[in-house]
């Protein structure tokens, strides 16, 4: 292994797919939201495919990122 290689690679989109599935089993229509610290924000967006909503004044002002079905079904196909 390389310095500074990712060791952790294919984590974080793991545990959205497993987010995902839980908010199936709850009947909850696969929708999942999070707030975001501000280096992972291109990651929920662009890798998640998750739909940037608006910062949260009562958390930090971080950015709040939402699946909903349709996002959802995107990630879970790879698109």
């Amino acid at each position: 292994m390389t310095p500074n290689a990712p060791i952790y690679r294919g984590v974080g989109s793991a545990l959205i797919r497993a987010a995902l599935d839980f908010s199936k089993s709850k009947r909850l229509g696969r929708r999942v939201g999070l707030h975001s610290l501000p280096q992972s924000e291109a990651f929920y967006e662009k890798v998640c495919n998750m739909k940037r909503l608006d910062s949260d004044a009562n958390y930090q002002n971080l950015v709040w990122f939402e699946h909903d079905a349709d996002s959802a079904a995107k990630f879970l196909e790879g698109k």
